[in-house]
């Protein structure tokens, strides 16, 4: 049987480029209105708890999240680049065909977000709204220099990182047993996905130009204290999107109740109003 299926994913995958299929945990509620959920780098669909929680309470949605490539439960090819592609593509080839036509709902975490935007950017005619959750939006331009020189630093600490993957499993190992807000998910066996969607999601990026043109309604929301991200010059950046709404919360880099609480009254209040100004909570 191994045999087989490693000759499967060698000629379907691997020659014919065809997309892995995703683990999905999370498919709760029956309402009318799709949600799906995108977690960030090295996490898994779990991550979501919070916000499924507090969106199932009211009855219309159903929410669906899956455990992005490379992460969780699901598939993880060594042969891939991890880039944002072929993220989108396992998400897309997960989707049901139901799902696809109907106008959802989606929401990225962190990395996650980066995925969200592209796939808006590619199908704006399946997506109704996007809400981006602390995401990490890096763009090289000589307009904006303090935020091209905060780019510069991250990428010069990402680029440690994945140079250094003891000193990654050192932390991850101490923020997993403190139960740290960013407790990383990621085990030896995820390191090759870690890396590499760091390297080719993140650092590689193509959501600032995204959404320099998203004509989805958009809210962009970041956390006051959250220090794995930057939100330096962002809204200037994408200020001439009327699409784009911004907003501020008491948060670090995790979704917790609190954020969830937030997220859903702001689709409850973009529901009725879907051009929102920037909000602080």
């Amino acid at each position: 049987m191994k045999f087989f299926g490693t000759a499967f994913e060698t000629i379907w995958h691997k020659g014919l480029g065809r997309p892995y299929k995703l683990v999905r945990p999370i498919d709760v509620g029956s309402g009318p209105q799709t949600v799906l959920l995108i977690h960030g780098l090295a996490a898994k669909a779990e991550v979501w708890q919070p916000l499924v929680t507090v969106l199932e309470k009211q009855g219309v949605y159903r929410l669906i999240a899956f455990d992005l490539l490379g992460f969780g439960r699901s598939p993880k090819p060594n042969h891939l680049r991890y880039a944002v592609h072929d993220h989108v593509s396992s998400v897309m080839a997960s989707l049901e065909r139901s799902v696809k036509e109907d106008k959802i709902i989606v929401i990225g975490h962190s990395m996650g977000c980066l995925i969200a935007s592209h796939i808006a950017t590619l199908y704006p005619e399946m997506v109704k709204r996007l809400v981006l959750y602390e995401p990490p939006l890096f763009a090289d331009s000589s307009e904006f220099r303090s935020h091209t020189k905060r780019r510069q630093f991250y990428f010069a600490l990402y680029g440690m990182l994945i140079k250094r993957p003891q000193l990654y499993f050192r932390y991850s190992k101490l923020a997993n047993r403190r139960r740290a807000a960013l407790a990383l998910q990621t085990s030896p066996d995820d390191w090759n996905a870690f890396s590499q969607s760091l390297k080719n999601t993140i650092m590689e990026q193509t959501a600032y130009h995204e959404l320099r043109d998203i004509t989805v309604p958009t809210d962009i929301i970041y956390g006051k204290y959250d220090f794995i991200v930057t939100r330096k010059k962002v809204k200037d950046m994408l200020k001439a999107n009327p699409n784009i709404a911004f907003h501020l919360v008491n948060e670090m880099h995790d979704v917790t109740p609190r954020s969830a609480h937030y997220i859903d009254l702001l689709l409850r209040r973009s529901s009725r109003n879907p051009k929102l100004g920037e909000t602080k909570a």
